[in-house]
């Protein structure tokens, strides 16, 4: 799974590159567990499977300054069955820990690639 943050917008909408937060946006305890989270969520969407589409679902969101995960979309399609099986787990996700800049908690937007495959889920 690929992950990379992009920008960060504090509460007047300003966008901030990432490099200038302090303190990234994290799930809670580690990144592995958000990974084991998207495998154990996914359900693969049956048409996908009988049409043998595999390939990357490109998402991005936003995390919020109280952890939750907003404006959830992505940004290039597979399929419209994976994407919104992607956008579905996404949407569930726990609350994370959210960005700090100068102290203060702030919005990011953070871009993660899903690799799906009929047989095997790499995240």
């Amino acid at each position: 799974m690929y992950l990379n943050l992009a920008k960060a917008q504090n509460s007047s909408n300003k966008v901030y590159y990432f490099v200038s937060i302090q303190k990234q946006p994290a799930y809670p305890d580690e990144i592995k567990k958000f990974y084991a989270f998207i495998k154990q969520a996914l359900k693969y969407p049956e048409i996908a499977k009988k049409n043998n589409i595999e390939g990357k679902v490109f998402a991005n969101f936003i995390v919020e300054k109280n952890g939750t995960l907003t404006d959830i979309q992505t940004t290039r399609s597979l399929s419209p069955e994976t994407d919104a099986e992607a956008l579905r787990i996404l949407r569930k996700s726990p609350r994370w820990e959210p960005a700090l800049h100068n102290g203060v908690p702030v919005r990011v937007r953070y871009h993660i690639m899903l690799i799906l495959k009929c047989t095997h889920n790499y995240f």
